[in-house]
Parts: C-alpha cells; sequence; structure tokens
C-alpha cells in the first residue's frame, strides 16, 4: 500500500513540474494555470507614486489546499496590498489563511470607520476567559534575495486595554515557519501607521504573518492597509514641519532622508491634489525653505519629494498643514469670545503648548464672576501648565500710548492659578519678550480687571500672549474681555457713588480722573441708553451733584465723562445703580414675601450685609413649619453671618402702641443654632437701628416660632424694621415670613370679634363675614398699607364684593363696637 501511494505522488509531482515554467503575460515565469490581474491605483493611491510602473500585481493560480490556502489562489509579486475591501465580511479575503494556535478566537474582517482606519479592515475580538494566540497570514509573495522590501500597515488598539501583535514573515503560511520577526506591538494602545524595512536570504515565496497575543479580556484589534513594496532607493525625507510666519509666509523645514540637496514642495489650500494641483517649488542645499506670497487667514497643506538623481524620486512626504496669520487688526480691538464654537479658539488667534500639561480652549462660563464664553485653561492632575495664547496680529505705531485690559480670574477659594501677559511680533514663545503683567498667585474665585498703557518701540504688528504657568492640579483658569485701544488722553473718572437717598433725591459722586473741572452727568431708569436716552447735567468745579425730582421705588443708572478741553473728552464712566426709597405704607403694614420673584427681595425692602458672610434672599418653603414663600439666609461655610433685612418705611404717631409680629426658625438638619436680632430706626442702615425690639440668640427647634412684640415710638415719624441675622459661620439656614405691624389693639389674627368667620379664602368674588355681634365697620387694605375698601355693614351677616379688586393679598379689619378682628385674605 505504502508502494501504491508514492507513486501516485510521484506522478502528481510529474504532471505538476510538466507544466510549471509557462510564461505569463507580463514576460515572468509563472506556475501551471495562472491568472494573473493587475491591481492598478491611482498615483495617490500607489505606495511609489513617482514610480508608476509599480503598480499593485496579484497572481492565482491552482493549487492543493494545503495550509488551508484556498484553491485557485497562487503566488503574488510586489507591490502587494492587502486592504480587506474584497471580503465579504466577517470571512477573511480569498487567497488569505489564519491559524489559531491558543484558546481564544479567531481574525475576522469587518466594517469600522475610526481612529485612521476606513471600509473593511482585519480585526481580532478579545475572548473573556481566554489569551489570544491567532495568526493572519497574507497569500504567498514572491521576493528576490539581495532587494531590500518595505511592509507597512495600519492598526488601533484600545489605549485602556492595550493589545499585542507580532509581525514576522516565514516561508509556509504555519506559526512553526514564521521565523523571522519584523516587529513586535507588546502594548498597542492608539492608532499606529507602521512601515518597516526588510530583505530575504534567499528567493522564494513568503508569507507575512500577523500574530495578536494579548491577553484575556482585554479589547479589540484592528489592522488594515498590509502593502509590501521595493524600498525606494532615494529615501524620503522625515520630520516634515511647518510653522506659520505672517499673514502671507510659512516656513517649512525638513530632514533629509539619505545624501540628497534636492527637494520638490508641492503646495496649495488644503485639501488639494498634490499629483495634479497646486504649486511647486525647488529646494537646494538646505532642508528648508520659506513660502511667500500666500492668501492671509488661509490652511495650506504642503508636500515634500528628495531628489537623489536624475529619475530617482523618493515617496511624496505630507501633507503637513499649516494655516497664514489673519490680516493685522487695528485699535480698537475686542476679543469677547462670544462668536466662538466652544471648545474652539476665535478665528485669527492660536495657541501654542510648550509644556506637557494641557492647552486653552472656550467655554461657557456661568459662575465664578464670568456669565459667557471664555478663554480657559483646564488643569492636568499631573503636568505644570506651559500654555500661551496668542490674539490677532495688531497694527501698532511707535511711540503711542496704548491701553490693553482684560478680566481674569480662577475658580476656586483653595487653588492658585499663575499667569503671565506679554506682547512680540510673532506667535511664539520666544518672541514675548515684553512682559505686561506677571500673576503668580490668582485665587479666591473671585475675578479682577486690570487695565495697563505701554508703548512700542517701532512701527509693526504685534500679538498679544496670555500664558498660563499654573502648577499641576490647580483646577481653571479664565480670561475674557481682552481690549486694546489708544490710550485716551482725558482720563475717565472713577468711583462712581450714590448716597443720602431719598424716595425722590439722592447725592451723585465721583472722582476726577485728571485735573478736569467739568463732566457730563447722564442718569435714567435701569437700562436705559445713554447714547440716545437719559437726562444729561453738566457739574462745574466739584465732581459731586444732587438729582432731585426722581420716582419713588425706582431704580435708576447714571454715567460720568469728563470734559478735559474742546473736543477732548474721557470715555464714559459708569453705570453705577442706584433706588430711591419707596414712599412710606401706614399701619397695618404686612409683608409675607408672596409678591417677591425668588430669590429677589420684595420692591421696597432692601438689605446691607456689613460681613463676609451670605445676604438675605428669598425663596420657596415647604417645611419646618413654613408653607410659602419666605425670607432666607443660607449659611457660609467659612464666614459669619452679619446681614440685615429692613422693611419699607412705615409712618408711625408717637405715643402709639404698636404690634410686630413675625414667624422665625431653622431647619436644625445638624443641631445648628442662628441667630437673629429685631430693630428700628429711621433709615435702613445698621447705624440707624438704635431701637431694639428682640434678640434670639439660640434657634435651634427646627419649627417656625411666632414673636409678638409691642413698642411705643418716641416721636412722629417713618421708621424702618431691620432684621439682623448674626449666627457664626457654617450654622445652616435661617427663615423668617409674616412680618405684620398694627396698632396694638388690632393684632393680626387676634379675632377678638366673638365667633367670627369668614370664607371662602382664597376668594375669586364674594366674600362672607359672620359673627355672633353686628359689624360696625370694614376696612381693606393692599399690602403697602394703602385703603381699597371700606364698607357700613352693620350687620352679623356680611357678603363682601372683591370682584373689583386685582389679584394679590389683602388685610381685612372688622369692628364691632369695641371689639376688632384683622386676618388676611387671598383674592384670586
Amino acid at each position: 500500500m505504502k508502494k501504491i501511494t508514492l507513486l501516485i505522488l510521484m506522478g502528481f509531482l510529474w504532471f505538476w513540474g510538466a507544466f510549471a515554467h509557462v510564461p505569463n503575460h507580463f514576460g515572468k515565469t509563472g506556475d501551471l494555470g495562472a491568472q494573473r490581474g493587475t491591481y492598478a491605483r491611482s498615483d495617490s493611491e500607489n505606495p511609489n507614486p513617482h514610480n508608476p510602473s509599480q503598480a499593485f500585481e496579484t497572481t492565482n493560480q491552482i493549487s492543493t489546499s494545503i495550509y488551508g490556502i484556498q484553491e485557485g489562489c497562487g503566488v503574488a509579486t510586489v507591490p502587494y496590498l492587502m486592504d480587506f475591501e474584497t471580503a465579504t465580511p466577517p470571512a477573511l479575503p480569498q487567497c488569505t489563511s489564519q491559524e489559531n494556535v491558543g484558546s481564544g478566537n479567531e481574525w475576522e474582517t469587518a466594517t469600522y470607520n475610526d481612529n485612521g482606519l476606513s471600509g473593511n479592515v482585519l480585526r481580532y475580538t478579545y475572548n473573556t476567559n481566554e489569551s489570544a494566540n491567532a495568526w493572519f497570514y497574507t497569500q504567498g509573495i514572491q521576493l528576490e534575495a539581495g532587494i531590500d522590501y518595505q511592509i507597512s500597515y495600519k492598526f488601533f488598539g484600545s489605549a485602556n486595554w492595550p493589545e499585542k501583535m507580532k509581525v514576522s514573515y516565514g516561508t509556509s503560511p504555519q506559526v512553526s515557519d514564521m521565523t523571522e520577526e519584523i516587529a513586535d506591538y507588546p502594548s498597542v494602545g492608539g492608532a499606529y501607521d507602521e512601515m518597516e524595512t526588510f530583505s530575504v536570504a534567499a528567493n522564494g515565496v513568503y508569507y507575512f504573518g500577523f500574530n495578536v497575543y494579548s491577553n484575556a479580556d482585554r479589547n479589540r484589534l484592528y489592522l488594515d492597509d498590509i502593502k509590501i513594496i521595493v524600498a525606494p532607493t532615494c529615501a524620503k525625507p522625515t520630520d516634515l514641519t511647518a510653522t506659520s510666519l505672517s499673514d502671507s509666509s510659512v516656513g517649512l523645514s525638513w530632514n533629509a532622508g539619505g545624501e540628497e540637496t534636492e527637494w520638490l514642495v508641492n503646495y496649495g489650500v488644503s485639501g488639494f491634489d498634490p499629483n495634479t494641483e497646486g504649486q511647486s517649488i525647488s529646494v537646494n542645499t538646505d532642508s528648508e525653505t520659506t513660502i511667500t506670497g500666500l492668501d492671509s487667514d488661509t490652511t495650506y497643506d504642503f508636500y515634500v519629494t528628495a531628489i537623489c538623481a536624475l529619475d530617482d524620486n523618493s515617496e511624496m512626504v505630507g501633507p503637513i498643514t499649516a494655516a497664514t496669520a489673519c490680516d493685522a487688526a487695528d485699535v480698537p480691538y475686542l476679543l469677547d469670545f462670544e462668536d466662538v464654537t466652544t471648545p474652539a479658539l476665535p478665528e485669527c488667534t492660536s495657541s501654542q503648548n510648550v509644556g506637557e500639561g494641557n492647552n486653552w480652549d472656550t467655554y461657557s462660563s456661568s459662575s465664578d464672576g464670568f456669565n459667557s464664553k471664555v478663554l480657559r485653561y483646564v488643569y492636568s492632575t499631573s503636568d505644570e501648565a506651559n500654555a500661551w495664547f496668542y490674539t490677532q496680529g495688531i497694527n501698532l505705531v511707535a511711540g503711542t500710548e496704548y491701553q490693553i485690559s482684560y478680566k481674569y480670574g480662577n475658580n476656586s477659594t483653595s487653588k492658585v492659578e499663575s499667569m503671565k501677559v506679554a506682547y512680540g511680533t510673532q506667535t511664539e514663545a520666544s518672541s514675548m519678550t515684553e512682559v505686561l503683567a506677571d500673576y503668580p498667585s490668582i485665587g479666591g474665585a473671585t475675578p479682577s480687571t486690570d487695565e495697563i498703557t505701554f508703548t512700542v518701540d517701532a512701527d509693526g504688528v504685534y500679538y498679544f500672549g496670555f500664558h498660563a504657568y499654573s502648577a499641576a492640579f490647580q483646577y481653571f483658569l479664565y480670561v475674557d474681555n481682552i481690549s486694546i485701544v489708544a490710550a485716551p488722553s482725558c482720563e475717565m473718572p472713577t468711583n462712581l457713588n450714590a448716597s443720602n437717598l431719598s424716595a425722590d433725591s439722592v447725592d451723585l459722586t465721583w472722582n476726577a480722573g485728571g485735573s478736569e473741572t467739568q463732566w457730563e452727568v447722564i442718569y435714567g431708569e435701569e437700562g436705559f441708553d445713554p447714547a440716545t436716552e437719559g437726562t444729561l447735567i453738566i457739574v462745574d468745579t466739584d465732581p459731586q451733584t444732587t438729582v432731585t425730582g426722581l420716582n419713588d421705588g425706582t431704580t435708576y443708572e447714571y454715567y460720568v465723562t469728563a470734559i478735559c478741553d474742546t473736543d477732548d473728552e474721557s470715555e464714559m464712566a459708569g453705570p453705577k445703580k442706584f433706588t430711591t426709597y419707596c414712599l412710606p405704607a401706614s399701619v397695618p403694614y404686612v409683608m409675607d414675601f408672596e409678591t417677591a420673584n425668588t430669590p429677589n427681595l420684595p420692591e421696597c425692602t432692601s438689605r446691607e450685609n456689613l460681613g463676609n458672610g451670605n445676604n438675605w434672599i428669598t425663596t420657596e418653603l415647604n417645611g419646618f413649619g413654613f408653607d410659602s414663600k419666605v425670607l432666607y439666609y443660607n449659611w457660609s461655610s467659612t464666614s459669619d453671618a452679619n446681614a440685615w433685612f429692613y422693611t419699607q418705611g412705615i409712618e408711625l404717631v408717637a405715643g402709639t402702641e404698636y404690634q410686630i409680629s413675625y414667624l422665625y426658625g431653622n431647619d436644625n438638619t445638624y443641631g445648628d443654632t442662628e441667630k437673629l436680632k429685631v430693630a428700628y430706626g429711621t433709615s435702613p442702615e445698621a447705624v440707624a437701628m438704635t431701637n431694639q425690639l428682640a434678640d434670639h440668640p439660640e434657634i435651634s427647634s427646627g419649627m417656625a416660632a411666632e414673636a409678638v412684640v409691642a413698642f411705643t415710638p418716641a416721636e412722629d415719624g417713618i421708621y424702618y424694621f431691620g432684621f439682623n441675622v448674626y449666627s457664626p459661620a457654617g450654622n445652616f439656614r435661617l427663615y423668617l415670613d409674616n412680618i405684620n405691624i398694627t396698632v396694638e389693639s388690632a393684632g393680626i389674627d387676634k379675632n377678638q370679634i366673638a365667633d367670627i368667620n369668614y370664607f371662602p379664602n382664597p376668594v375669586n368674588d364674594k366674600l362672607n363675614i359672620t359673627a355672633a355681634n353686628s359689624i360696625d365697620h370694614i376696612t381693606i387694605y393692599n399690602l403697602i398699607g394703602q385703603t381699597v375698601m371700606q364698607e357700613q355693614p352693620n350687620s352679623m351677616n356680611v357678603v363682601l364684593d372683591l370682584s373689583s379688586l386685582p389679584t394679590g393679598t389683602y388685610v381685612l379689619k372688622a369692628n364691632a363696637g369695641n371689639s376688632v378682628s384683622t386676618f388676611k385674605v387671598l383674592k384670586e
């Protein structure tokens, strides 16, 4: 039997050899039944576009299925390309094979468009329990000894779960013959585009193997664009760099690939085809050049080809991309970052990172004193900042005084940022030689604004740089509102102030910017346009004036402009806000905070903060004995409270006994104790609160408590009632509601009339009142003490028509003989 088998095998080999040297249509010696096709590509796809004859060529032949190769496949020649586009995922392409020598998964094809790969690719998917040891083999490729070849390929692996891959070749597609290692990648964590040069020891057919040998439960490994070509004799340039030099020029440099001293540079607007479009220049001797005559604010692509000899060029290297600078701007120059699409930088600006930390970006901020789009540096947890942001180039004239201003700050009370501001003639850190300011300790999460006057030594285009040099892990740094203007010869006024407020007047003061003795003051209601609206006053000699005839309870703004000489005025300073006092209310006075637009205070009330803690605000509350809008103090973790809330002014009569009542309490979440004082005086200022009514130094029950205090003013007048929270830092929350001031005999919600009832409440139109005694007189007040309705029913059963009253809260006072009852009614 063994003899028969041997005879059959010898016959098969004779049959094979009889047809083994049939010339193919390229004039090369091929194998039996050779069906060779040329994979022709454009020059841009060709691995050697300067040698068009090196087209991609594949050879198919009849063969047995040894080593898992399909029948109908044979030997390929270089250049060889395997881009997996002929595969039908998940199957491998024809004429390739694989071998799994482990317990993990196998290679497969898939469609993938990310991380520099596109179309069909080869993919290895991890096994959660088994390590990988899978080989993918190319078709056999005819190679010759003494020739340098290049193999290139692209691959990608997850940075979080790095893969492992080796590349080898041998004389058969099986692991035992993969004896020649080309490369080993023990930690594939990113996108790679690799090229290796190799040569074989003897003429023959070689297979190239890609071995994934990752641990179990890694991720996925992707492989694409395997190319094998004859290594060019003219080595390509390396380390191509491009630097924007101006609005019309770009500097290029590279390293020679060998001994060549001539290169061809192709360039054009980004995206151009370097084989058919663009412009070319020849560069001799030095491997650098400056491209001039470019359009401003335009992105260009650049390619470089080494010229070693006649008809001996390297591969084309590139593209490297660079954008020319914008045309220089003129002063005034303003950069407020509002036109950016975050996180991109504004057009015509740039950045440079000369360290290992992060770079500048833009961000929409709504806190830390910034309420718009800003320039931002985000900290690195491990690396110091060393990042520059550069403005557009700006035309400046020697000897002229300019002013640069900007807003800057950070977002932390515990971290410290560091920043320098400088200028120079190029967007390069080495060019930023003129330092304008240095802020080594930016802290406190409170922004600052700086304004600096400077001059330049020569006419020219200058760039202004903002250099973040904070230590690692220092949080965020912000910059906004960069402005560069010609310094005014007439300095604008400073320290605008408003004092001695009344219901219809105010004293306005400011500091002169220089030696001027005349100013324009313009004022109007909050939000007015000073260019077209408002009331103008000319002030001479002293930087102050009194404005009268104002409306009560109204917020105004005012601006001041210095007049230094004819046609020489300063910039307008302002606005400065002030609010006139409301006209006084009368008793009964009710403040239940329901009209407040939280977190704002109700109209005609005010507040004063004498410490570093927080301020009084309003909020909605349903708990701790409160079920509506309330006045609210929220603790500061670092500063004691010292905040006052003041009612509207209230007319009181000397010798009359009044009564004030209010609800107060805390949330007592952590056993904290709040402190509250109540006083009154003749103006809404702490210094005027000379008549103390109550002190609550230990508010800790976590429930609302009612206080009722009687008092008698010594003189007729307008009085303000103040509520002073003076709790220690970190003591949580204090609440206040239902402040009522009445004549002592008419205590709020103290129904002294026997068996009086009223319904419905809230009421839409008809309010029913019943009592055991005849009701003589009814008066209804609004919350500012104005009388809106009076009735004399003289009946125990009264029906009031309230349909004509606006929606809101009212106080109803009913008299029956010597008895009085007062209560609140909500009109819907």
